[in-house]
């Protein structure tokens, strides 16, 4: 008789690609019946099971018996699953799905909906978060990743499932549960309900909404698009001057955070984000020099760590300690790079070619950005890859080696979907004023992409994380002009100064006060 099946599902490995297991087995053919049910028992029961090289070439070899009885289909159907858990082969693991969970007399939870994320069947993802949210038990709502919430909301709007996406952020917000989630994921998950009553025009919960989000990057899109037009005295109410209530209410959350959990990292470098949007940029220094800053320490940080270093190195900048910055950057960009291990360091070899380069440092800009692209070969997204296209464009045309940069000015304006500001941003380095224009215009005529464009277009106060450019802004190149004017206001308008973000506030009471 076959034993007990071990039903595992490898839930600590989504997101993992783990190496493979070498295979012990024997000639399986050679073995008895009783001897390769021995073998599979001994192999399915392991502490660490060998999936893909054991379990299902045993189980396999069992299916081709007559001899041998038992529900080995749904045996090799949940091991096929597994294995697709574990080298991360989404696809085939979503096709089992509906199988598994036929075996097993129930759905996966969080498990199914991960698979359905990581899949890319983004509806059926939406709607297993509909019922976890609705469920009674709270932990397969709350097992999940936070980003992992994030990234659907963000394929849904990329999709223009903007009803779906509403439904989503509902279900969440009306959970028994919502409680429990952090403040961050529920200020976003209110910002996704009131946008959605702007995009119909029916504001029926948004004004009750608004002073639980804590976002100033969403504060900023409410202020400018014309699609809240009817609810910006309420809006304007709720961020404060320079939108200090919203930023103080961040800053509050992430500190009552971080005081739960001292060890807690994400809640460490959100406190350092909270002080730089409230133009603290000392206290942000003194904050996160509490981590070891010397090359041997900075090489054991984490990804959150590394993101409280590059906070840091913005508030060096503004407070004018250029060389301090730089030393941070290039101590990150020191780490030995591991695809599998630090694949996250893309965007701070990233950060760090931008920063030199629109500090007009050509040379340097250039060499930092050729190791970003090194980087982001393996490990950067589509995104990732315009920014390195655009600031190599912009240093080789201020190095006077245009020609160089030819092919990527073309494959850029190719790909502007992926980000139409950098992509206008490189064609105005090329000197390509039409097709960059064309590429502002394009992106504020369509819904998904309009709010990006906007904000690239206000004044550089309202950039959180501006840095004094030498490359010219959106904004100064080509607001001017008619055409770039006329689809601005028609969707937006310029934020009122005196709701300037309370860090744009402080760079320029910096800038003036410099000799």
């Amino acid at each position: 008789m076959l034993p007990q099946m071990k039903i595992l599902f490898l839930t600590a490995i989504i997101g993992v690609t783990d190496p493979a297991m070498a295979s012990t087995l024997p000639d399986l053919k050679s073995l008895s019946d009783d001897g390769l049910i021995a073998l599979y028992e001994k192999a399915s029961s392991a502490d660490q099971p060998n999936i893909c090289n054991e379990v299902v070439p045993i189980l396999a070899e069992l299916m081709s018996r007559p001899s041998i009885e038992g529900n080995l289909q749904e045996r090799k159907t949940a091991a096929d699953f597994d294995c697709a858990l574990q080298e991360n082969r989404w696809g085939p693991a979503y096709r089992l799905l509906p199988r598994v969970e036929a075996y097993v007399e129930r759905d996966l939870g969080s498990l199914g909906f991960l698979v359905a994320l990581f899949s890319d069947h983004y509806n059926d993802a939406a709607q297993r978060l509909i019922a976890l949210a609705k469920a009674k038990d709270a932990d397969e709502l709350l097992s999940i990743d936070d980003q992992q919430i994030y990234r659907l909301l963000g394929e849904l709007w990329t999709a223009k499932q903007f009803e779906q996406r509403g439904a989503v952020a509902q279900a969440l917000l009306a959970s028994p549960h919502v409680g429990k989630l952090p403040d961050n994921l529920q200020s976003f998950l209110a910002s996704a309900i009131i946008g959605e009553e702007a995009r119909t025009g029916k504001f029926k919960r948004s004004v009750a909404l608004l002073d639980s989000i804590n976002s100033p990057y969403s504060f900023a899109n409410f202020l400018a698009m014309r699609e809240y037009a009817p609810i910006w005295p309420q809006i304007e109410e709720a961020a404060g001057p320079n939108m200090s209530k919203a930023i103080g209410r961040q800053l509050e959350s992430d500190r009552a955070r971080l005081n739960k959990d001292r060890s807690d990292r994400e809640a460490f470098q959100q406190v350092a984000h909270a002080l730089h949007f409230a133009g603290r940029f000392e206290d942000v220094v003194s904050f996160v020099g509490e981590l070891d800053h010397s090359p041997a320490g900075i090489a054991k940080i984490n990804e959150d760590e590394a993101w409280a270093l590059n906070v840091e190195a913005y508030a060096l900048d503004a407070l004018g300690r250029r060389d301090e910055a730089e030393a941070i950057f290039d101590a990150i960009a020191a780490i030995p790079y591991d695809p599998e291990e630090n694949g996250w360091l893309v965007n701070f070899t990233i950060n760090r070619g931008s920063r030199l380069v629109e500090l007009g440092q050509w040379e340097k800009g250039l060499e930092a950005a050729k190791l970003a692209a090194k980087v982001a070969e393996t490990s950067g997204s589509p995104y990732a890859k315009m920014l390195i296209m655009r600031d190599q464009i912009c240093a080789l045309t201020r190095l006077n080696r245009k020609s160089e940069a030819a092919a990527m000015i073309e494959q850029i304006f190719t790909q502007r979907s992926d980000s139409h500001s950098t992509a206008a941003t490189a064609l105005i380095c090329a000197g390509d004023m039409k097709r960059a224009a064309q590429t502002v215009i394009e992106a504020l005529s369509d819904p998904v992409h309009a709010e990006a464009m906007v904000d690239e277009l206000q004044k550089p106060g309202f950039q959180l994380f501006y840095t004094k450019s030498e490359l010219p802004t959106l904004r100064e190149a080509l607001l001017p002009r008619a055409d770039v004017r006329a689809a601005f206001d028609k969707v937006a308008r310029d934020i009122p100064e005196k709701f300037m973000p309370l860090a744009g506030l402080r760079r320029q009471e910096l800038a003036a006060a410099k000799p």
